[in-house]
């Protein structure tokens, strides 16, 4: 994937975008300061990726692999509509 960290960050962000697109939510239009909080978030999760690359321990193929596939599945509709579960009535 990526021999520098923002070359991880870069998949990431485009992956988080998509993400944010199923939610109704534009990355892209966040303000400058949440955005920069997010930004240096995806950078740190591209210095452990790039160490656990470089170590042979997760190859790119499988954080593509994984990223992927990390949208799919039915999300709880607590976590996708930002509702507290410890504020939700007992089912």
């Amino acid at each position: 994937m990526a021999a520098t960290i923002p070359e991880y960050v870069e998949p990431l962000l485009n992956w988080q975008r998509g993400a944010g697109q199923l939610l109704g939510v534009n990355i892209m239009l966040v303000d400058r300061q949440a955005y920069c909080i997010d930004l240096t978030a995806l950078a740190l999760i591209g210095v452990i990726m790039k160490a656990l690359n470089d170590k042979g321990v997760v190859l790119d193929a499988e954080w593509i692999a994984r990223l992927n596939t990390a949208t799919d599945g039915t999300w709880p509709q607590w976590i996708l509509n930002q509702i507290d579960p410890n504020q939700q009535q007992a089912k």
